[in-house]
């Protein structure tokens, strides 16, 4: 008996959708206590500094159950997160992403502003490029942030190549051109490698 060319298609469909729910990878209650016990501490400390009247805790408390309201704060403090904040933001903001998934993540890290969303992006790059991947996450279970995390990082890649090329300009035309002498280009050379490594 023939069947219609439809309805293999409609169960490769089905089945599609039956694997992604069977991967779909929530964050345990530890996991979950864990990242609202980071947020009181430096990350915490930041947002006292710079979302004055914001309870960080209770926000990432709210991201967890996938408040779309609380998400502008998690993404916004990224930015103005460093050293042990980093570090312990970069953790909140991984198992958020296991928690709510990949396409919910992805929607509300669209909304906020450009500088927001890039550093968000650069702490998950940091968090989940380690080997292995932390909290247990396959990284094959978010295509949508691993594109974003990939363009991101060959956008870094073209930066730091502009900022190299530009040194090795800088460096042509002051040898050349005899405004100084060879020691303080090679000088001005070295200081300007040093920046396109921080780019």
């Amino acid at each position: 008996m023939k069947h219609a060319p439809w309805l293999w298609s409609l169960l490769a469909f089905a089945f599609s959708l039956h694997c992604d729910a069977a991967r779909k990878q929530v964050a345990t209650a530890e996991e979950r206590a864990d990242v609202v016990k980071w947020a009181s501490e430096e990350p915490g400390h930041a947002a006292e500094r710079f979302l004055p009247g914001v309870g960080y805790p209770a926000v990432v408390r709210r991201c967890l159950e996938g408040d779309r309201k609380s998400f502008r704060h998690l993404f916004v403090l990224s930015y103005h997160t460093d050293a042990a904040a980093s570090d312990l933001q970069a953790g909140i903001l991984a198992i958020v992403l296991k928690q709510v998934g990949d396409d919910f993540f992805a929607a509300q890290l669209a909304k906020v502003p450009k500088i927001a969303r890039k550093a968000s992006i650069d702490l998950l790059r940091y968090e989940l490029e380690q080997i292995p991947t932390p909290y247990g996450i396959d990284l094959k279970c978010y295509p949508r942030m691993m594109r974003l995390l990939k363009r991101s990082n060959h956008s870094m890649e073209r930066t730091a190549t502009r900022a190299c090329a530009h040194a090795l300009r800088r460096y042509n035309f002051f040898a050349s051109a005899h405004a100084r002498s060879r020691w303080s280009s090679l000088v001005l050379l070295s200081l300007d490698f040093a920046a396109c490594l921080h780019v």
